[in-house]
């Protein structure tokens, strides 16, 4: 897969639809799952580095189908020296 930050979704069977952008100093990467199909769902999944460089941050937040609930992953990946 080849998907361009800030650039044209990248769109594919497997992959779902996927776009990455750049929302401040975070990058935000959105993934569409069966667009317009009763099993639709959608998950977005948000870098970034703490103040200090010494974490990286990645948050994934599911929206499953048919209004489940909202499952969130959160990991911090310690720098070590």
């Amino acid at each position: 897969m080849d998907l361009r930050i800030g650039g044209r979704e990248y769109e594919s069977d497997a992959a779902g639809v996927v776009t990455a952008a750049w929302k401040g100093d975070k990058l935000e990467v959105r993934t569409l799952y069966n667009p317009g199909q009763d099993r639709q769902s959608d998950q977005v999944e948000t870098w970034s580095l703490s103040g200090g460089g010494k974490q990286l941050i990645d948050e994934v937040r599911v929206h499953p189908p048919h209004n489940a609930a909202e499952v969130v992953v959160r990991r911090v990946l310690d720098k070590t020296d």
